[in-house]
C-alpha cells in the first residue's frame, strides 16, 4: 500500500508546470537608439544590472548602416556613433535588404551585448514593427 501512494504523488508533482514556463512574456522596453546606448555609456555596469541580456527592446530609428541580416539604428538627431545594431530573425531578412539609410524603422529585439568600443548596442532575433 505505501508503495502505491508514492507512485501517485511522483506522478502528480510531475504533471506541476514550471513557474518560468506559465511566466508571462515582458513587454518590451520603449526607447530611442540613443537613450538606450547612452545608459550603458554613462553606467555600463548599472545598465547591465538594470537590462540584463535578452531583456526586450522596442527601438524607433534612422538607418544608418545596413549588412546581410542587420540594420544599424540612431536617433535622427545623434549622430551614428550611438547607435544599436539590429541582427533580424530569418522571417524579416528580405525587408532588410530593401532598407536605404536614413528611412525609418521600429523594431522590436532582445538585448544581446554592448560594445563600449564602439559604443553599440545589440539587439538580436529583431523583427520590424509594422506601425
Amino acid at each position: 500500500m505505501r508503495f502505491t501512494i508514492l507512485i501517485i504523488l511522483s506522478l502528480t508533482f510531475a504533471s506541476i508546470p514550471s513557474r518560468a514556463a506559465d511566466a508571462p512574456a515582458a513587454a518590451p522596453i520603449v526607447t530611442t537608439p540613443q537613450a538606450l546606448v547612452q545608459e550603458f555609456v554613462t553606467d555600463a555596469t548599472a545598465a547591465r544590472q538594470k537590462y540584463p541580456r535578452l531583456t526586450p527592446f522596442k527601438v524607433t530609428g534612422v538607418v544608418a548602416g545596413f549588412g546581410v541580416d542587420a540594420l544599424k539604428l540612431k536617433s535622427a538627431d545623434q549622430p551614428d556613433q550611438l547607435a544599436v545594431d539590429c541582427a533580424f530573425a530569418a522571417a524579416d531578412a528580405g525587408k532588410v535588404k530593401r532598407a536605404e539609410r536614413g528611412q525609418r524603422f521600429t523594431v522590436v529585439g532582445k538585448l544581446n551585448a554592448y560594445d563600449a568600443s564602439r559604443q553599440m548596442v545589440e539587439l538580436i532575433g529583431c523583427t520590424i514593427v509594422v506601425e
